[in-house]
């Protein structure tokens, strides 16, 4: 019985760990995910920007 006792407690270690790892890469790509939207609003801008740079050069 203190092995059975033992063993579970490894594997609720083990558990412990596995957890934290997933954590730990939802975090990570949380965090890429906003440098992605943050690079998507960029280029967004820049976009609209040479729109209207554009458009000013063609009405000239």
């Amino acid at each position: 019985m203190a092995r059975n006792v033992a063993e579970a407690s490894t594997s609720s270690g083990q558990i412990a760990e596995n957890i934290a790892g997933v954590s730990g890469s939802a975090d990570a790509t949380t965090g890429a995910v906003n440098q992605t939207l943050t690079a998507i609003e960029e280029i967004a801008r820049m976009s609209q920007q040479l729109r209207s740079e554009v458009d000013r050069f063609v009405t000239r």
